[in-house]
């Protein structure tokens, strides 16, 4: 019962969000983030979901700061996680690395589960947009990618998706962010 309020929770507020980004953006006010802490935080919350999935963070730059809405930016870091583990076996890793890539801040998420399908990469980021792959993509709503994409973009930053993810299989979704500096804090 727990789990499936806290998941029409996340559907309510992907909803939500969704409707707030074709109204006219991101939810204000940005505030300056350290990357590292928010994928943690997002992490935390994930983990009991992941069941015995690995879940690594490498943050080699730990101070990595962007401009964002702290819940939202944790929202979409959360929908990516969800998908990572939804579409993964038990024992399968996911990998979230954190970098500074000619001024940007860049958060890899990669996954040893299923991969999306070749065909269904440009997609993906499309709202109701489910690629089918198993009975897993019956418990998806379509909204995850499409909010990620909205959030990522309105911030003048970048998402995509990519196979291979880890070990020859899954996916990499890649997010890049500008820089922020501390003082604009």
């Amino acid at each position: 019962i727990v789990e499936e309020c806290e998941r029409l929770n996340r559907y309510t507020a992907n909803l939500l969000e969704m409707s707030r980004l074709e109204a006219g953006g991101v939810a204000q006010p940005l505030q300056i983030l350290g990357a590292a802490e928010m994928v943690a935080a997002a992490l935390h919350r994930v983990r009991p979901r992941a069941g015995g999935r690995q879940m690594l963070l490498q943050a080699p730059a730990p101070d990595l700061l962007v401009a964002a809405n702290a819940a939202l930016f944790e929202l979409v870091l959360i929908n990516i996680l969800d998908n990572a583990i939804l579409y993964s076996e038990d024992d399968a890793r996911v990998e979230i690395a954190i970098f500074a890539e000619q001024g940007a801040c860049r958060i890899d998420i990669a996954d040893s589960g299923q991969g999306i399908p070749e065909a269904a990469l440009r997609r993906v980021f499309e709202r109701f947009y489910r690629a089918g792959r198993s009975e897993a993509a019956g418990r998806g709503n379509g909204l995850g990618l499409a909010i990620a994409k909205g959030f990522v973009e309105a911030l003048g930053g970048t998402i995509e998706a990519s196979l291979p993810g880890l070990d020859g299989r899954g996916t990499r979704i890649t997010i890049r962010l500008p820089l922020a500096e501390a003082s604009k804090a």
